[in-house]
């Protein structure tokens, strides 16, 4: 981000001040628990549920802190729409989410939760 800010100013023959007031580190998942969580989410019958693994986004997480320190994975849970109502993104306050989805989310994380428990009792 520094880079292509002075990048930038410098090609207008500008300059820039950064000051980063929050930093974060990049969110990496744990490969095993992930194909893990994914195996488990694959045994439920949801129609259009789809678990895609070796996704990579750009976004800044601040849960990357805890996956630091403790195997961890991450469920994206798309409440998008694709017609008109999808119109503006995440973090506009015209953004209309599809909260149908929440029920899939939920049963997910219930799924992986249980399974994950039965399979690592010791």
């Amino acid at each position: 981000m520094k880079e292509v800010a002075e990048k930038t100013a410098a090609v207008y023959n500008g300059s820039v001040e950064i000051e980063m007031i929050s930093e974060v580190p990049p969110l990496i998942c744990n490969p095993a628990l992930t194909d893990e969580m994914i195996g488990y989410m694959k045994e439920m019958d949801i129609p259009g549920l789809t678990p895609v693994p070796d996704v990579s986004a750009s976004a800044s997480e601040d849960f990357a802190v805890i996956a630091e320190k403790v195997p961890s994975t991450f469920m994206y849970l798309s409440a998008g729409y694709t017609d008109e109502r999808g119109t503006y993104p995440a973090h506009n306050p015209k953004v209309q989410f599809n909260e149908d989805v929440c029920p899939i989310g939920v049963a997910c994380l219930a799924q992986c939760a249980v399974k994950w428990l039965e399979s690592h009792q010791e």
